[in-house]
């Protein structure tokens, strides 16, 4: 499996050499189900990670969002959570009207993750090349960009968030209230390495442990 954010609580923490958090704990229940054993590898960026499991390199990933290009090159696992993504701001910003497109438009830098999916729209920015963007491959710096006011908006998962948010590390964010995408994600698993044998025992076991999952990400 495949990992790159190191610091993106709750989802996933990673300290004095151990992985934790919510997408941890649900990775464990369902492997645990299908009698599959999981071996962690850190990358450098998520777009990395694609292009190993695009290439066999690496099996699965977590929190994936389906797509007509990915599907060329990997199965998805039945949906396990819903990820909304949700449009964080410095406090300073006196925008009242959170429109994605005019903001785009006035030239305003957005902070991402480069292989993370936000929604047709801001794909479609991206693809017309009408978005201001910075690649920033952990969350930490993406926040820590934002609280400095050296980007203008972030893009991030709610519960990530408003987690980080909420721990006071960054006085100056703000959650706009604004959601740009709300997807169900999945597990990515490569076509190369991985079997429609294991795809069935791992959406077995999303099944039978659907209201365990639901608790782990409440």
């Amino acid at each position: 499996m495949g990992i790159n954010e190191l610091y993106w609580p709750p989802f996933i923490l990673y300290e004095d050499g151990e992985f934790s958090g919510m997408e941890i704990d649900a990775i464990n229940l369902v492997f645990k189900e299908a009698k599959i054993c999981a071996e962690f590898v850190i990358y450098p960026n998520s777009s990395r990670m694609l292009a190993e499991i695009k290439e066999g390199r690496v099996d699965v990933l977590v929190a994936a969002t389906e797509t007509a290009d990915r599907k060329k090159y990997a199965y998805f696992s039945a949906p396990y959570r819903v990820e909304i993504m949700s449009v964080y701001a410095h406090k300073s910003v006196s925008e009242t009207q959170f429109d994605i497109q005019a903001l785009a438009r006035k030239g305003m830098i957005f902070g991402i993750n480069s292989g993370s999916y936000y929604g047709e729209m801001i794909s479609q920015l991206k693809k017309r090349k009408m978005l201001k963007y910075i690649n920033l491959p952990n969350a930490k710096k993406r926040f820590s960009l934002l609280d400095a006011n050296r980007v203008d908006f972030v893009l991030e998962d709610v519960l990530s968030g408003n987690y980080m948010v909420s721990d006071n590390q960054y006085p100056n964010v703000v959650n706009t209230g604004v959601s740009v995408s709300v997807v169900p994600v999945s597990y990515i698993l490569s076509r190369k390495t991985v079997g429609l044998e294991i795809l069935s025992d791992i959406n077995s076991s999303i099944e039978k442990n659907a209201s365990e999952i639901l608790d782990v990400f409440r």
